[in-house]
């Protein structure tokens, strides 16, 4: 017993001996990685932790190539393009920004392709469409979508149907979705935005089979029974045929506030914001701190110069949000109206505590909302 115990000893002593470089030296690697990003996390440029890495670091080229690419772009970029050949994705990625760095999009998109990073394609798209470079953005989404069809899907043919107003290749994508994809979560979704490009596209019969065909594939879709109505309502067809449709969509799902609510939209299109908003309510009997219906119930009873049912609904909205800062935008503006200066200041001001970033619009509102309370110039 004693001998086994003893050679049991001398194995674990002599496997230490031979681990113990090794481990010293994961620990050193993993202190190095720590030390460099916690650099990058502090907005230092982690210089001092490159200068301190070995040659045998496991992230030394990705991580010298990363810092070359913020020193010297183009330097950098020879380099990294070699190293990019192999395929590594890190450095792939890092290519990518520096071509993108350098003014060569076209480039670092297709680097990003590379790298399978769909996340910052979608990111350049932004910008890019931000900059009225369609062309480049149309390609960020198309190699988006290139990764990973299913969930970009919906941002690649919308883009086309929005941006470009390129709606028979929008129709293809989101067909071409719902063959690929039986049984996937978004087909519900992918039907109401196919049918919507084709009402775009002003193709009436089109978007009604669409429709038509998810309710068929689904009895309880309301959304599309909803979408179906108004595009009856768009075709001309009529005030009746489009509430009965919503009428249907009740119907079918008596506890849900779609259909009250699309009922309520119908109305006040009509300009009956009374009968509207008695619609509005049955929506929120069902869906009581739905944010889209307090704020809607609000911005229709301004329009049929209710105020005081218009305060209320926003009152409603606050309470349910009272971190959703237009609630108080707006509750603000009806106070003007209602001549109540006080409240008015205080709504306005929880709205400037809330929203980081006021519009213009929103700016020259929370003026005009001093001046008039005798504030100004504060």
């Amino acid at each position: 017993m004693h001998r086994l115990l003893s050679l049991t000893t001398l194995a674990l002593i002599l496997l230490l001996l031979f681990s113990f470089p090794r481990l010293v030296s994961g620990w050193e690697n993993e202190r190095l990685a720590y030390q460099y990003y916690l650099a990058l996390l502090n907005g230092e440029d982690g210089e001092g932790v490159l200068a301190q890495l070995p040659e045998t670091h496991p992230r030394a080229a990705i991580w010298k190539a990363r810092q070359a690419v913020v020193d010297d772009p183009e330097k950098a970029a020879a380099l990294i393009a070699r190293l990019a050949k192999g395929g590594d994705r890190d450095m792939l990625r890092i290519l990518a920004e520096a071509r993108y760095r350098q003014g060569d999009a076209a480039a670092a998109l297709q680097a990003w392709f590379q790298a399978k990073d769909d996340r910052s394609l979608v990111a350049a798209e932004a910008e890019l469409r931000a900059e009225d470079e369609l062309e480049l953005a149309l390609l960020a989404r198309q190699l988006a979508y290139d990764i990973y069809p299913m969930k970009q899907t919906t941002y690649l043919a919308s883009f086309l149907r929005d941006q470009l107003q390129d709606y028979p290749p929008a129709v293809e994508i989101w067909e071409k979705a719902l063959v690929a994809y039986k049984y996937s979560r978004q087909r519900a979704s992918w039907y109401a935005q196919l049918g919507r490009t084709h009402r775009a596209a002003e193709d009436w019969q089109a978007a009604i089979a669409v429709y038509q065909r998810a309710i068929a594939e689904n009895l309880g879709n309301i959304e599309a029974m909803i979408e179906l109505g108004w595009t009856y309502h768009q075709r001309g067809d009529g005030f009746e045929a489009t509430l009965i449709t919503f009428r249907q969509a009740i119907e079918t799902d008596p506890n849900s506030g779609k259909g009250y609510y699309a009922s309520g939209e119908l109305y006040a299109s009509q300009g009956d914001y009374a009968e509207a908003d008695r619609w509005y309510q049955a929506a929120l009997e069902r869906e009581p701190v739905n944010r889209t219906y307090l704020l809607r119930r609000g911005s229709m009873a301004v329009r049929g110069e209710d105020y005081p049912l218009a305060r209320q609904a926003y009152e409603d909205l606050t309470t349910a949000h009272p971190e959703y800062a237009p609630g108080y935008y707006e509750l603000a503006k009806i106070y003007q109206l209602l001549d109540q200066p006080a409240l008015a200041v205080e709504n306005i001001e929880r709205f400037l505590d809330l929203k980081e970033e006021p519009t213009e619009r929103e700016y020259s509102i929370v003026t005009e909302i001093y001046e008039w309370a005798g504030r100004g110039g504060e």
